[in-house]
Parts: C-alpha cells; sequence; structure tokens
C-alpha cells in the first residue's frame, strides 16, 4: 500500500506470492509526490499505472490505487480485472523457516549462530554497539519487571533507527517481556525460551508473528 508509484510493485508482488498462500492486495501511490508552486502533484495518469501494475495482476486478489489516484485509476484496474485470475498457491520454499526486520530477511538455514546479548533499560538508545553484525542477536533485559511501557516504549524509538544485516531477536520466559518485545519489533524475529517450551508462551510467541528457535 502507499509508498512509490507502480513500478517496482510487480516484482514485490510475485516475492510476496512465492513466499505466501494468502490472499493479496496491492495500492501504489500515482508515482512519487512532487511539491511545485505549493501543491503535491502526481504525474503518473491512469492508463500509465495500469500499465506499470498489469505484470503483478496475475498474482494479486484484489488491486486498487493510493494517493494521487482518482476514480479514473479504480475505471482503468476494473476494466481488465477479469482478465486476471489469482493464483493462491505459493512455489515451494525449502529450509526451516525465515526471520525478518523491517530490512531484512534472513533464511534459518543461513543462521550461523546466535548471540545472547544483555541488555538494561537504559543501554537501549546505544545498543548497536553491543551488537555482533555478523550474527543473530538475541537480546535478554535486565531490569525491567514492572517497566513494560517505559520497555516498548524505548523499543519502538530504538527499532526504528536500527539497521543491522541480520534481525534481531530475544531471549526471555517473562510473558510481559516477550509480548512487549513482539509489539515494538518491526518484523518477524527469533524468539529462544531458556529451558521447557511452555505451551501459552508459544501461543503468544505465534500471535504476535514471532520464530520460536
Amino acid at each position: 500500500n502507499c509508498g512509490t508509484g507502480p513500478e517496482p510493485y510487480p516484482g514485490l508482488i510475485e516475492t510476496y506470492h512465492d513466499y505466501s498462500n494468502l490472499p493479496l492486495l496491492a495500492e501504489a501511490n500515482a508515482g512519487t509526490p512532487k511539491l511545485r508552486g505549493g501543491k503535491v502533484l502526481y504525474e503518473i495518469t491512469p492508463e500509465g499505472y495500469l500499465e506499470g501494475m498489469k505484470p503483478g495482476l496475475s498474482y494479486l486478489a484484489g488491486v486498487g490505487s493510493c494517493c494521487g489516484s482518482d476514480p479514473n485509476f479504480t475505471r482503468s484496474l476494473s476494466s481488465v480485472s477479469g482478465d486476471f485470475q489469482p493464483s493462491f498457491r505459493p512455489k515451494t520454499v525449502d529450509g526451516g523457516g525465515f526471520i525478518a526486520s523491517s530490512s531484512s530477511v534472513v533464511s534459518l538455514d543461513e543462521v550461523l549462530g546466535m548471540e545472547e546479548v544483555e541488555v538494561h533499560l537504559d543501554e537501549l538508545p546505544r545498543i548497536k554497539g553491543k551488537l555482533d553484525d555478523e550474527k543473530v542477536n538475541l537480546l535478554s533485559f535486565k531490569g525491567v519487571s514492572g517497566a513494560e511501557d517505559e520497555l516498548e516504549a524505548l523499543l519502538s524509538r530504538t527499532f526504528l533507527q536500527l539497521r543491522t544485516k541480520k534481525p534481531v531477536g530475544v531471549v526471555a520466559r517473562a510473558p510481559q517481556v516477550i509480548e512487549t518485545f513482539l509489539k515494538a519489533y518491526p518484523g518477524l524475529p527469533p524468539v529462544y525460551l531458556p529451558g521447557r517450551k511452555d505451551g501459552e508462551l508459544v501461543s503468544l510467541i505465534r500471535r504476535y508473528g514471532g520464530v520460536l528457535v
């Protein structure tokens, strides 16, 4: 949804289709907005939008248009939508699953090691300096009991700026800490549960899209 014009969308749509059996909906902008004379302008026409999106239409259950579009875009898309029959069968992906951040996707089969990193609340703004960029880092929080609201706010700000080669995960057994981390994390993070796997914790991790490792 939103983002840029339609040019990169067919490739993105096909990638999603390869890894998911869920119905897909795509809505691109009518180009990248430009400010001219104090007004925001979008330069792509309904016809240009349709041509840009066409290569991805066969993978979609629905298609629309976002910022800068108008009813003419909808009419243009509707005029050809019946020519495309969506397929929800993904290609078979071998391996043990994937973890992801907002900027990277990593196959668990490619993970050579995970590093447990002990973190206190006051260290979160500088957490990048404690991470091993060649490994998947699992954060172990100390002294955060009862401070979940503060932890979530700090994590949200930290993850907004943090860029690492591999996704960051968490190691914990406290449900409040795990849930707080998963709410703040922009992706599919690895979660390690020390000791016996508690069924309620496993359900909690799956509910928020975490990947049990």
